[in-house]
């Protein structure tokens, strides 16, 4: 009785995924074809990416961080990056799972992935972090904690449209330590941690956190984004 029960549980379940399948195909969010898998880009979609090698982002005189981009900030990547700006969070989720199955193999040594934060006006504005969305995706494939030890302080304007000097005054002490980070500093000590977010452009947002991360003790800091402009 007890394994007729277990085998009618399957079956059931199996039937409501094809009758899911049928009802709500899973599409690319890129070009609205079909897809294999739900929150996934398309074969298509894929090729259509320009590859960017990585970069090395000067932080202080001593130090650096490596910036990790899945594309260019162009085509298809830059409609599901822009998607944020209309408060529809479906393609951070389509970005982290990009992220988290290009960029596995570099990951085996992290020891905590870092989500940019958001001022909370912003974050109550758009109903969502984008980078937290990101990171989540990727913690769940690489097994790797997410730690939040720094919070956003100071309100900035969209920074799309300042230079790389305006955005490295604007972003100036934009970002502090929180209290328990300062508390629990001897966990970050000789780390390595991986600063999550969907875009780099300038890099000025990235060079704040870091500096920071690096005055907790941290050893090495890396940026892993859907895609970069500098």
């Amino acid at each position: 009785m007890h394994k007729f029960i277990n085998l009618m549980r399957i079956t059931i379940k199996k039937i409501a995924k094809a009758i899911s399948l049928f009802l709500f195909p899973p599409l690319c969010i890129g070009c609205r074809h079909y897809s294999e898998k739900r929150n996934q880009l398309c074969t298509n979609c894929k090729n259509s990416l320009e590859p960017v090698v990585s970069h090395e982002l000067s932080i202080t005189n001593t130090r650096s961080a490596t910036v990790y981009a899945c594309a260019r900030y162009s085509g298809i990547i830059q409609k599901l990056i822009r998607l944020k700006n209309y408060k529809q969070p479906q393609g951070s989720y389509v970005l982290g799972t990009m992220m988290a199955e290009q960029f596995h193999t570099i990951m085996h040594d992290v020891d905590y992935i870092i989500p940019v934060p958001l001022h909370w006006t912003r974050r109550l504005w758009r109903g969502f972090n984008q980078a937290e969305i990101i990171a989540h995706t990727c913690s769940l494939q690489w097994h790797i904690p997410i730690s939040c030890p720094l919070v956003r302080i100071k309100k900035t304007p969209q920074l799309t449209k300042l230079s790389k000097k305006d955005r490295a005054v604007v972003l100036s002490n934009c970002f502090a330590l929180t209290s328990k980070a300062l508390r629990e500093k001897k966990c970050y000590k000789n780390t390595t941690v991986a600063i999550v977010d969907d875009l780099c452009t300038s890099g000025a947002t990235v060079r704040e956190m870091s500096i920071l991360l690096y005055s907790l003790g941290v050893k090495e800091v890396r940026v892993i984004v859907a895609a970069r402009t500098c």
